[in-house]
């Protein structure tokens, strides 16, 4: 995917490439070795290999992305019959060095989409409560991190058995040349006033009861190079947009939104901020060189 769309798929440029997979390791298990939900180790690697070759080709690569498809799977009894419902929600991808992270996109290293909501509802004893992107959740950037997507499901059978496979919240996706990482995920189970988070990947089903709700926000994308550098119009964009909350562009991005009835860039006091920004970071950084 970093090499010109031109080039034609032969052995040539594959003869310098060695992999290197010791028996017992993650990437060549084995026995008795648990490979369940296996999908997320894949998705690591290619994250962990876009990483690597930002060094080399640094116009080449974007930030990282939300870790692959989230998983949920619902399981029980509707009108006397046994149903399952399991879907692959796709998420975000990182900026890169000409524009921001797309976003409601599959990884790099997959080929899904998403289900629409009138099929699960029309299918399944489910309804969509909630279904778009969250503000403040891309990864600040001269390119910023394409934002997470949430998915709000209500059961509407008792005794549902349900689990979900997801990733990137104790490491959310990683920014590049200055960009900063993207939010992490969340689980939550929401049965009345209870709201309760829980693993990326519990290894155990959990019953949920009728009108009980999963509520799954995926990753953040991460940012592509200095958020200060990015251009005040852009941060006006996304704040008129929803997408960025002007408080964030202050403390993010440096930048001052005039709230009046028509929102616009302070440029004078926009300068000023950022002028203090970079001088806080630069003494951040002086004082920890120091140690």
């Amino acid at each position: 995917s970093i090499l010109p769309a031109d080039m034609p798929n032969a052995h040539g440029y594959t003869r310098s490439i060695t992999v290197t997979a010791p028996p017992g390791s993650i990437v060549n298990c084995t026995h008795p070795a648990p490979c369940g939900a296996r999908g997320i180790t894949g998705y690591r690697i290619a994250d962990c290999m876009f990483g690597a070759l930002a060094k080399a080709v640094p116009d080449k690569v974007a930030a990282d992305g939300a870790g692959g498809s989230t998983l949920p799977t619902f399981g029980g009894y509707s009108q006397g019959a046994a149903y399952v419902f399991s879907e692959c929600v796709m998420g975000t991808w990182g900026a890169t060095s000409a524009h921001d992270g797309q976003e409601g996109v599959p990884h790099m290293a997959s080929n899904q989409s998403n289900v629409p909501i009138e099929m699960i509802e029309a299918g399944y004893p489910i309804r969509i409560e909630r279904y778009g992107f969250v503000a403040d959740t891309g990864g600040p950037g001269r390119y910023r991190g394409g934002l997470s997507v949430l998915r709000e499901y209500r059961v509407l059978q008792p005794d549902t058995y349900f689990g979900v496979r997801s990733d990137k919240r104790d490491f959310p996706p990683y920014g590049l040349f200055g960009g900063q990482s993207g939010a992490p995920s969340q689980n939550f189970v929401v049965s009345g006033q209870h709201e309760q988070l829980i693993p990326t990947l519990p290894v155990a089903a959990i019953v949920l009861e009728r009108d009980d709700i999963f509520r799954h926000t995926m990753a953040g994308g991460g940012g592509y190079g200095d958020p200060l550098q990015r251009e005040p119009r852009l941060v006006l964009e996304d704040v008129l947009d929803g997408k960025v909350t002007a408080a964030r562009a202050r403390t993010a991005y440096g930048v001052v939104i005039d709230a009046s009835r028509r929102p616009k860039v302070d440029p004078h006091a926009t300068e000023t901020l950022r002028g203090q920004l970079r001088r806080q970071r630069d003494a951040a950084i002086a004082s920890e060189a120091a140690g």
